[in-house]
């Protein structure tokens, strides 16, 4: 069996916080407030960011802690992989790659 090496830093912590903060408001200034706006109005839809924002950041803390204590490549599949074995990592593995696609 090969010896895993360590990986290696290749983006600067500023491009990190941008694909972040594009992905975000790609996500949520595009796509949904179309559909918030028509029911909840303008107030409803403000309060729906500041609540998936939020939420947002607790999963980014929850990255943060796994990235901290699994430095490995493979994201939610490498992480499943590691606490729950190989089962939960092939059935989240597929639902990522459903949930992209969809």
């Amino acid at each position: 069996m090969k010896e895993r090496t360590t990986l290696q830093k290749s983006l600067k912590p500023h491009w990190v916080w941008a694909i972040a903060l594009g992905s975000s408001i790609g996500w949520g200034a595009f796509v949904q407030p179309t559909n918030w706006m028509s029911t909840a109005g303008p107030l409803g839809a403000i309060l729906g960011f500041a609540i998936g924002g939020l939420l947002m950041m607790l999963i980014a803390i929850s990255y943060g802690f796994l990235i901290r204590n699994f430095p490995v490549s493979g994201g939610e599949f490498a992480y499943a992989f590691i606490s729950l074995g190989k089962t939960h990592a092939f059935i989240s593995g597929w639902f990522l790659t459903l949930g992209y696609i969809v």
